[in-house]
């Protein structure tokens, strides 16, 4: 919705509000991006504006954000070092232009539902690394030493947070008493004021403030304090390099910088498009958002802004204040573009030391503290995974800290759900049925020896199955293999060529392999792939694991050797729940005794079952009512001379 008569005063105050407080931020990332304090005022105009208008959460404010500044700086960095120095902003434009387009891909093929995805410790880690960036790489304009002076000092190029923490003491010797007043002044209003009013943006009065207190002092003039200085009161034409003269080598650098910055400004986005939900009870259109923001940021991209993202802070001010609709958001950023043309020249006189004040407050307000406060609580792979990505984003780089965090949290993943599928493999309830079954047997303790009866529940995939193979591989003496894929919710290309490699070896050492509650799908994937019949005939695909262990337990099975074919069995337990799959006493080879008597009684003698011929299996009934799990003896009068009754009993299990 992009106008609401009934919301426009709280659209119109909501905009204002965010606006204000997205000036001093969006030109502080500008700095903190390598560029300008401009670029970063030029991206939040444009991005804000357009991301307002063709994105899919109403009341999301977009702006240059924390993480897209800080990975900005370092690609402007590695560019400083690819390029002579009139090359570096076309190229940087490129790479903007490239990563709105990513995004508006990423919300075509409709990729929004998958940033959930990502692990928490992965985000906090990698946030809690920007917060440490952002607060280091404020370190000189902080303590007021001129940025030439520090890179000279270690030759030329940025000091690493290794050798910033290294030469601390001795670059804070150097330092300007009065610029570190203006920035710890700075921060001191930003935390402390909002427990005076929150009507104002602590941000704004400690911007306001600092700065006419500069200003009226004279600090420029009598203390050498850094300002902002110049300002275009209007937006430039760039002419973009062409992206046909960059050698292979570099179009690969700009595709991967672009890839990773349209990647993080969706995550960005997204997450701040839930909590706007959460505050305003709505839904956003994920995919829609991720084409707005896209748009916003190839367009800026144009004007020399800095990519941006929707950001949490200025998005809960707006829906504070009032805001609803998109015209809060439109408000917000034709507020920033009226400062632009018309108060450029105050803007000016804004100190660099009340803008690193701005950052560090910012990066102090992204650690993710809570992880300190629970450390002792999260189990210790997440605490580690959390600990190598915070590490690998300040002292090697952004990219390979979230690609690291991310196959790391994979192979944890992994892991734990190869130990949930275990367990569960061992102690599920069929399990235990199928336990007390063999209990049942005559030859329990044979067949135990014998046989390996493997219940598998979850996903058949790479890392369980590795695992399943060398159980199975562990095993000696294996007569017979019951695999009960009832559990089976998922098979993967690797489970099932581990699982095919696992039967192939069983099969060489001639040991008997059935499968059992194969579904559907896993039976058509397991016939496409030769499993079925080539390694495992069809005759050994049961419909339940009962039948198939009580299969295996008729005479000769376990060793393949079916010459009892044809001999009268008498099953010692069955399962008549009523599934339609075993529910009958099904006594083998029955029928070549046709004047046979069969006779059931309960542990008390009472008759609960007669029939002559037994053309009508018995169905664990009486009276119409399905009998309780125990156990119940027969007699079986086959009807031949000189053939004394059989007696035994059999078990019933539900």
């Amino acid at each position: 919705m992009l106008f609401n008569k009934n919301t426009l005063k709280g659209d119109v105050f909501g905009g204002i509000s965010a606006g204000i407080v997205a000036l001093p931020v969006a030109l502080a990332f500008g700095k903190a991006a390598g560029l300008d304090p401009i670029n970063g005022l030029y991206g939040a105009i444009v991005l804000g504006f357009l991301a307002a208008i063709l994105g899919g959460t109403n009341t999301l404010i977009s702006n240059p954000t924390a993480p897209m500044a800080v990975v900005t700086l370092s690609i402007v960095g590695k560019y400083t070092g690819l390029f002579d120095s009139h090359l570096v902003l076309p190229h940087l434009i490129v790479t903007f232009f490239l990563a709105g387009l990513l995004q508006v891909l990423f919300g075509f093929f409709k990729l929004g539902k998958y940033v959930s995805y990502i692990p928490h410790p992965v985000v906090s880690g990698f946030m809690s690394g920007i917060g440490i960036i952002i607060i280091l790489g404020q370190f000189s304009t902080f303590l007021g030493i001129p940025e030439e002076t520090m890179f000279s000092y270690f030759g030329g190029k940025k000091p690493t947070p290794i050798e910033i923490t290294r030469y601390f003491f001795f670059f804070v010797e150097k330092s300007s008493l009065v610029n570190v007043l203006l920035a710890v002044s700075t921060i001191f209003i930003i935390r402390f004021f909002p427990k005076i009013t929150k009507k104002v943006p602590s941000t704004l009065v400690a911007l306001v403030s600092v700065s006419a207190i500069s200003y009226v002092l004279h600090l420029e003039t009598n203390y050498g304090i850094r300002v902002i200085d110049h300002i275009p009161t209007a937006l430039p034409s760039i002419k973009l390099a062409s992206f046909s003269e960059i050698s292979f080598h570099h179009k690969t650098v700009i595709l991967t910088s672009a890839l990773f910055l349209g990647a993080l400004g969706t995550i960005d986005s997204l997450l701040t498009s839930v909590v706007a939900d959460k505050l305003t009870k709505t839904k956003h259109k994920s995919n829609r958002e991720l084409i707005g923001q896209g748009i916003g940021n190839m367009v800026a991209s144009l004007v020399g802004g800095i990519p941006g993202a929707g950001t949490t802070p200025a998005t809960v001010l707006n829906i504070n204040s009032g805001g609803r609709t998109k015209l809060s958001g439109i408000i917000h950023a034709v507020f920033l573009l009226l400062i632009l043309l018309f108060f450029a020249p105050i803007a000016e006189k804004i100190p660099l030391a009340v803008l690193s004040g701005v950052l560090i407050n910012i990066g102090l307000s992204i650690l993710d503290y809570s992880a300190v406060k629970e450390f002792k609580n999260i189990p210790k792979q997440d605490n580690i995974v959390m600990i190598l990505v915070l590490v690998t984003t300040v002292f090697l780089d952004l990219l390979p800290a979230v690609a690291l965090g991310l196959i790391i949290s994979a192979l944890v993943f992994m892991k734990k759900m190869a130990d949930v599928v275990e367990l569960e493999t061992r102690n599920t309830k069929i399990d235990r049925l199928i336990n007390s079954m063999i209990d049942s047997f005559r030859n329990s303790i044979e067949f135990r020896r014998n046989v390996l009866v493997k219940n598998m529940r979850g996903p058949l995939f790479f890392g369980f199955a590795s695992r399943f193979q060398q159980n199975v591989q562990e095993l000696d003496n294996l007569k017979a293999v019951v695999i009960n894929m009832s559990g089976v919710t998922y098979i993967d290309q690797s489970g099932l060529y581990t699982l095919r490699d696992v039967l192939e070896d069983l099969h060489e050492k001639n040991i008997l392999v059935s499968i059992s509650e194969c579904r559907e799908d896993h039976l058509v994937l397991l016939k496409r792939n030769k499993i079925i019949p080539e390694i495992i005939k069809e005759e050994f695909v049961f419909d339940s694991v009962e039948e198939n262990i009580m299969w295996l337990n008729e005479p000769g099975h376990i060793d393949g050797n079916f010459d009892y074919e044809d001999e009268l069995y008498i099953p010692s337990a069955y399962t008549p729940n009523g599934d339609g799959i075993n529910d009958e006493w099904q006594i083998k080879n029955i029928h070549k005794y046709p004047n046979c008597k069969v006779t059931i009684r309960n542990r008390y003698g009472k008759q609960l079952f007669y029939s002559e011929g037994y053309k009508e299996m018995w169905e664990g009934n009486f009276e119409g009512e399905m009998l309780p799990a125990d156990k119940y003896f027969y007699e079986i009068d086959l009807g031949v001379d000189n053939q004394k009754v059989l007696k035994g009993n059999v078990m019933i299990f539900r």
